[in-house]
């Protein structure tokens, strides 16, 4: 009789293990391929988003050398997401305020872009509501139709004709001859666009912008896909800390967003890879600093994807556990 159960117990378990062995070959065929291949939608050449997807490329072929990322590089944000919408890329850079962003799972945020309006420091507008009717100018390099300039402009009833482009270096001559009564840009903290403006406005004036304060609970209430936020003093500038401080306003994020029919475990491994691995890539590309995890409450309208939703959770089940459940 003991032979005879210990039969059926190793028959059992052959029988289990080939089971198992059988549901992740099915459901989990990438582990016995040679090589597993993501296609990914990145932002234009030389952009953050860009350079560090490249970084981070190699970052995963020296972890997963049978995973390969094939970036793809697009003219701007917009091309990227239509790109994923086509459905041949498995990761796309897209902005919150476009469709995209809803139809996959975010991995990661990779930055906020916020909206500024920037004023001479004597004049007399304290509020939005102050520069309604006034020459506003964007500027150079924000497009005349960006979704979350048309978005701010509408809720205070700022008409296009009032609207006008500028370029970096006739800003501070605009404001001092009172051409226009404000300039208006998008860009995050740290280096890039804003920052370049403020300074020349420092230069050629030898005074600092003021910036105004936005509406930007009653803004980001009415469009979800923006989120209110406060700039911290010192934000474009540290010396002197430019805005001396806090600004009140609205963001367009920009993800990294995931098929939504992409594994679980595999969009786990990468946004591990991307939230452990920014701190060493913010020493050559700062901005790297400011990836952070999505929001996994799934309250809003943007959901992060299942899968780096369970890692940042801290709830990610191992492939055995998964196979069992299976």
């Amino acid at each position: 009789m003991p032979n005879k159960s210990n039969k059926l117990l190793i028959a059992g378990l052959i029988i289990l293990l080939l089971g198992a062995g059988t549901a992740v070959w099915v459901w989990f065929p990438w582990i016995f391929s040679p090589q597993y291949t993501i296609r990914v939608a990145t932002g234009p050449a030389g952009s953050f988003g860009q350079k560090f997807l490249s970084a981070f490329k190699r970052q995963v072929s020296e972890e997963h050398p049978r995973v390969q990322l094939i970036l793809e590089e697009s003219g701007n944000l917009q091309e990227s997401a239509e790109k994923f919408q086509s459905g041949k890329y498995d990761l796309a850079l897209v902005r919150s305020d476009h469709p995209a962003a809803a139809s996959g799972g975010t991995l990661v945020i990779l930055r906020r872009s916020s909206l500024v309006m920037m004023v001479s420091a004597g004049s007399p507008a304290k509020s939005m509501k102050d520069l309604v009717g006034k020459k506003i100018a964007i500027l150079e390099g924000t497009p005349d139709d960006d979704p979350l300039l048309r978005t701010v402009m509408d809720f205070y009833s700022i008409k296009p004709g009032d609207l006008g482009k500028i370029a970096l270096a006739d800003i501070a001559g605009a404001l001092r001859r009172k051409q226009v009564a404000a300039v208006v840009a998008i860009g995050s903290p740290g280096p890039g666009a804003v920052s370049e403006a403020v300074r020349a406005i420092v230069r050629a004036t030898g005074k600092p912008p003021r910036f105004i304060d936005l509406e930007a609970t009653e803004i980001a209430v009415q469009n979800p896909l923006y989120e209110e936020i406060t700039l911290p003093a010192g934000a474009f500038l540290a010396v002197p800390a430019i805005p001396d401080d806090e600004v009140k306003t609205v963001a367009v994020t920009v993800r990294l967003v995931a098929k939504n029919a992409m594994l679980n475990d595999v969009a786990g491994e990468i946004t591990r890879l991307l939230l452990t691995t920014r701190a060493k890539f913010a020493a050559t590309l700062p901005l790297a600093g400011q990836i952070e995890a999505p929001d996994t409450d799934k309250k809003g309208v943007l959901h992060p994807h299942p899968g780096a939703a369970a890692y940042i959770d801290g709830t990610q089940e191992t492939i055995f556990e998964q196979v069992m459940n299976q």
